[in-house]
């Protein structure tokens, strides 16, 4: 494999997955590629986003940084760790921040699944199709929210890691 940086191929990856989830779609959530207009967002009982937190909008979806691997001392070998940033919500006009929470937690389990295992014993994948050497589910934030005329909803910012080499 040879490339400067995987943070988009990485994206890419897990938008795909997610929206191709049957555990997602089972749970109604609406999967979102980076950003989207906030009255897209309006209303939609679950969402996952991928490459965005609507907690800081604006703010940077991925981060990576790379060093040699000195393995050959060719100095054509880097190793590169990066992070995705993601977002789950759960609101349904309901005034228990519990439900919220309930629904926000089996929306972030599905994407940590996604990336546990290997094929063929599963359940997920961690070298995402063979793009990277391991992922993982990481570092999460955790917010409860009353929304204007409608109830409280919990959202959960989180970060997807992964380790590559890159020749």
């Amino acid at each position: 494999m040879s490339t400067t940086d995987l943070v988009p191929d990485v994206t890419d990856y897990l938008v795909a997955q997610c929206q191709a989830s049957a555990a997602l779609k089972a749970l109604g959530v609406q999967v979102f590629d980076g950003p989207v207009p906030p009255a897209d967002a309006t209303g939609v009982e679950q969402c996952l986003w991928i490459g965005c937190d609507p907690k800081n909008p604006g703010g940077e979806y991925g981060t990576s940084t790379q060093s040699f691997a000195y393995i050959g001392n060719d100095a054509t070998r880097r190793n590169q760790a990066g992070d995705i940033t993601c977002a789950a919500k759960h609101w349904t006009g309901d005034t228990s921040s519990k439900v919220h929470r309930d629904g926000c937690k089996a929306i972030t389990a599905v994407v940590e699944e996604l990336l546990r295992g290997v094929p063929p014993a599963g359940p997920g994948d961690t070298t995402m199709g063979g793009l990277v050497q391991w992922s993982e589910f990481a570092e999460s934030a955790w917010y409860a929210d009353l929304v204007p005329g409608g109830g409280a909803e919990a959202v959960c910012v989180f970060k997807i890691y992964f380790y590559v080499r890159l020749s």
